[in-house]
């Protein structure tokens, strides 16, 4: 993976492309900023059942 790609600016592209009601916006609005120990790949998950069957 490219080593030069913002990971905030996608973030930010991916809330203001999602409706106002989206579940997946709120939880992205409310990402801290840290720092990314694994450059193998990028994965967004929906928290709302994590850890359960069925979860996506």
């Amino acid at each position: 993976m490219n080593s030069d790609i913002d990971i905030q600016n996608i973030i930010e592209y991916i809330i203001y492309n999602l409706p106002e009601e989206s579940i997946v916006k709120r939880n992205l609005e409310n990402i801290n900023s840290g720092k990314w120990q694994s450059k193998v790949y990028y994965q967004f998950i929906d928290s709302t059942h994590a850890n359960k069957p069925g979860s996506k």
